[in-house]
Order: structure tokens, then sequence, then C-alpha cells
């Protein structure tokens, strides 16, 4: 790999951080435009600074305090990287050039930008955490709860394509709800978003860990807004079928489930976890990674892209898709590439809003539910929550080619399934 050159250009690297800071990327607090003002003035002094430098300079610390290594200056520099990428792939797509911190090391410089969108890395808010952790145990509580009230009156799954599948036969069934990963030094209440890395597999083999070996990370997950109010929706027609039901977090998803479950996954296309790859070897469509902020139609060529600032009026894109799994199990697949997507592919295919447009498609492409097909629904909303939908079009599923003996076993710690017709 080519090392991009630096330069410690003073003009460059003063026009990039005025940049940055009055874009508003550092947020609304000044300790991010603080430690970026301070990075600059060393680099163009051409010094280095160290993490006790920073600890007394910019964190106010006394230099008989600080302790050796100083986790509050590690975690503030990781996520002033994690911004600096965010503003990157945003505002300063175009920029000429783009500020860095090379892991490992406190040096600021400016090298030219290559205008690639890097994953953004977000800070998790532990109230938010703790009021999502609540709403997830009352659910499941709720879940219980609606279980044993529903054995007694429930009706029949309806006979439509999207569910009649569940059926056929007497597996259980597993909800795959996506979730997000997380991930923290022990002992600090910070903790990391970083799409790229999913899993403890994935952040021991990160960069982050290798470039931080001696560190310990605390994990965490938690499920969006949107996944847990869809479980309102996908949970009458799941037990319906008169089987048993169970959740899991697809971050926890095994090969195992895939052969001895009917599954159904609801959540960000970027969260199926094993399932993604399974999924789109089939799929009429792509999603670009790290973000899979996108859907690529593969005859047509055309991109469907989320739009928009969530807060405000957005645009949105979920897709449904039903195929055998392989042991001739059921999955159905409910994802959306943002919140809005989710909420819209769950409310026209789980609530039945959809399916009066959907059938007659079907039997114009001469589909057949039995063989597998997928939804493409656009969705605008406002903040979470998406107002109206439309189904742009169903689709006949790809066949995937017969999976390989044993390449369902589990690989190692990260669990990988081999899909097949990639």
């Amino acid at each position: 790999m080519v090392e991009k050159p630096r330069t410690a250009d003073p003009e460059v690297i003063q026009t990039c951080a005025s940049r940055i800071i009055q874009s508003g990327a550092l947020g609304r607090g000044h300790v991010y435009p603080k430690l970026l003002t301070y990075l600059v003035e060393r680099a163009l002094r051409g010094e280095v600074p160290k993490e006790f430098d920073i600890s007394v300079d910019v964190f106010g610390k006394t230099r008989t305090s600080v302790d050796a290594p100083d986790a509050q200056t590690r975690v503030y520099v990781y996520k002033l990287r994690a911004r600096l990428d965010s503003y990157y792939a945003g505002f300063g797509k175009a920029d000429p050039f783009r500020l860095e911190i090379p892991k490992g090391t406190y040096h600021l410089s400016a090298v030219p930008n290559e205008r690639e969108a890097r994953p953004a890395r977000r800070p998790f808010a532990f109230a938010t955490y703790a009021a999502l952790s609540l709403l997830t145990v009352s659910l499941v509580l709720n879940f219980v709860q609606f279980r044993g009230d529903s054995a007694q009156g429930e009706p029949p799954v309806l006979d439509d394509p999207v569910w009649s599948g569940l059926n056929a036969s007497a597996r259980p069934i597993l909800i795959a709800v996506g979730d997000h990963f997380f991930f923290g030094e022990v002992g600090s209440h910070v903790r990391i978003r970083d799409v790229t890395i999913n899993s403890k597999e994935e952040l021991r083999t990160s960069a982050e860990h290798q470039t931080s070996a001696e560190l310990v990370f605390e994990t965490l997950t938690y499920l969006p807004k949107s996944t847990v109010f869809a479980l309102q929706a996908v949970l009458p027609r799941a037990t319906a079928a008169g089987k048993s039901v169970s959740l899991k977090l697809v971050s926890e998803l095994t090969p195992a489930d895939l052969r001895e479950y009917d599954v159904i996954y609801i959540g960000f296309v970027r969260a199926m976890a094993i399932l993604r790859d399974y999924y789109f070897s089939r799929s009429n469509f792509s999603s670009d990674p790290p973000l899979y902020m996108n859907l690529a139609h593969a005859e047509s060529g055309e991109v469907f892209v989320r739009s928009g600032p969530v807060p405000q009026h957005n645009r949105d894109y979920g897709v449904f898709a039903r195929f055998h799994g392989p042991v001739g199990n059921e999955i159905l697949v409910f994802a959306g590439i943002g919140d809005v997507g989710v909420s819209a592919i769950v409310r026209s295919l789980a609530g039945g809003a959809g399916l009066e447009q959907i059938e007659p498609m079907l039997g114009a492409e001469r589909l057949h539910a039995e063989q597998g097909f997928e939804v493409l629904v656009e969705a605008d909303g406002h903040s979470r929550t998406d107002l109206d939908l439309r189904v742009i079009g169903a689709y006949a599923l790809r066949t995937a080619a017969p999976t390989p003996p044993g390449a369902l076993d589990e690989a190692g710690a990260g669990g990988r399934l081999s899909a097949a017709g990639r």
C-alpha cells in the first residue's frame, strides 16, 4: 500500500481546520474544537504532542494527577478521528485536503482527499442505552404475555404470498432483530459505534485493537427504535402460525440457526450480519459496504439511495424477501437502509398495507412465492417515522447454487456463513 503524501503547510492545515469547525461537524460543545485547535497549533510548530501533554493542556489536568496511560485522552482523540471521518464523508467530501491523525500517534497532518466515504463512528449516550434497554425488556415481557393470550383466540396465518410458508412445517420460528454493536475501553463511560466493527471477533481483529493491543474493551449492543416497534407488527403474524416463537439478536445468530428454524429478520441492511451475504447472493440488488446506504438493481443499474437529514423530511427504502433456507426452511427478510425504510417495509407487508399492490405484481410478473421473491418499497418520512410509501416493484429472486456440504458449520468465533452463489 502506497502511503499518501503528507503536508505540514500551515495555510493548508489552518484552512482545513477552519472549515471543519465552521461546519459544525465537531458538535456544539467546546471540547473537540479545542482539541483540534491544539493539535493544529502543535503541528504548525513541528511538534508531536504526547498523551501527557494533551491531558494537561487540553483537559486541564495537573501534572501530578495525570495517570499513565490516560484513557480520557485516548477516547477523545479516537472520537475526534471519527468526527473527521464523518465530516469528510459528508460536507467535506469535495475538500482538496483532509486532516488526519494516524493511529498510534497524536501528530496531525494534511493529506490529499481521495473523496472516499469513510464510516462514521458515533459516541453512544448511556441514557439512550438505558432507555432502549428498558424498552426491550418491556417488549420481551409483553411478548411472553402476548403469546399466552394469543394461544386461545389468534386466527391462522392468512394464505398470502408473505406469510403462507410459515404453515408449511413444524419448525419453530426465530425472529432475528438487527442490533448495533458498541465498544469502549474498560473503566471508561464512553462507547464507540463503528459500522465496520459489528462483533467481538471483528473488534479483536480490527486496527483499533491491533494498534492498542494492551487495551481491554467492554462491548454492548442496542436495538434501533424502528426495529423494536416493527416487532409489534410482526409478532402477531409469527405467533399466528401456532408454533414456538423466539427472539435473538442478529449479532448472535449462528449458521446452525439457519438450519433449525424458520427465520424472520427485522432491521437495517447493514446490521444483517451472516444473513446479508446469504440474502444478497440471491437478490436482484446489491449494497455498497461498509455503510450499506444504497440498493442498486443489477439489471437496470438504477441506484436507490437514502437521502435527506433524519431529523427532517427524508426518503428511504425498504426491501422484503422470502426464500428457502439451506434445508428448505422459510426465511423472511424485512430490511431497510434506515429507520424509515424498516418501518415502511414492515407496515407494508407485515401490516398488510402493501399486499394489495404486491399480489397483482406477482401475478403479472409470473412470480411464485414458493420459488422466492423480493419487494422494494420507497418511503418518505419525517424523523424516524414513515409517512407514506410506494411499492416500486416485485422481483423473482435469482437461484443460488447449492450450499456445499459443511458450509453451514460454525467457522471459528465469528460463526461466518459461506454464502452459496456469490
